[in-house]
């Protein structure tokens, strides 16, 4: 059961009150069986979070790979630096002379852009030196892992069509929400509809449209 439900948490996490029970029912098993399961592997490391993954250039942000060059006497104190920042995700130590090497975003109506905050980053972490490395072409971003190893083989990369959308203060709302972990309970939504001041249904919807549109 492990492997399917890892697979069908990362294809198809359901969007509705109690997703575990709608998971043991896919995996004919029981919603405490599955929680338990889900507690253990993220003890384990093996599950890192449980959240929403946002399509940062379909919400407007700027974004690119970044390199920075630092002494080994300052990797610790630059790397805790460089993950203060909100913007910045997978953070990674390489051997080479550029040996910290992160993603970083910026909202679009940051005040000092991307280039301006990687630099002042640069100057706070101690780097002697950094390289921007903007994505000039896409051609893949979505990674599920196969972890029953009976559908690799089977399944295709589409190019989705996606509808538009224009923001409301209430989907930005939303999307600040589910980027966060969710709790491993029954209900793990209750918390954020209760912050939110919304349904369970009505977030559920607004969730739905961003996947509709791409941005989720």
């Amino acid at each position: 059961m492990q492997d399917e439900l890892l697979y069908q948490m990362q294809h198809a996490f359901p969007l509705s009150q109690r997703p575990f029970q709608d998971l043991a029912q896919t995996l004919g098993s029981s919603e405490a069986k599955v929680i338990d399961t889900v507690r253990r592997l993220k003890e384990e490391g093996i599950i890192r979070q449980t959240s929403a993954i946002f399509d940062t250039k379909r919400l407007g942000y700027k974004s690119s790979l970044v390199a920075f060059k630092v002494s080994q006497e300052k990797i610790e104190r630059a790397a805790e630096i460089i993950n203060a920042h909100p913007g910045v995700s997978h953070n990674y130590l390489r051997n080479h002379d550029y040996n910290i090497w992160f993603t970083m975003a910026v909202a679009p109506d940051s005040r000092l852009g991307l280039e301006k905050t990687i630099n002042i980053l640069k100057e706070t972490s101690g780097a002697d030196d950094a390289i921007i490395l903007p994505t000039l072409k896409m051609f893949k971003i979505k990674v599920q892992m196969d972890t029953t190893g009976k559908r690799a083989k089977k399944e295709k990369v589409h190019k989705a069509a996606h509808k538009e959308i224009d923001l409301t203060p209430e989907h930005v709302k939303v999307i600040k929400t589910l980027q966060k972990d969710i709790e491993i309970v029954e209900e793990p939504f209750a918390g954020m509809t209760e912050t939110l001041g919304m349904s369970h249904e009505r977030l559920f919807e607004i969730a739905t449209e961003l996947k509709e549109a791409g941005v989720m």
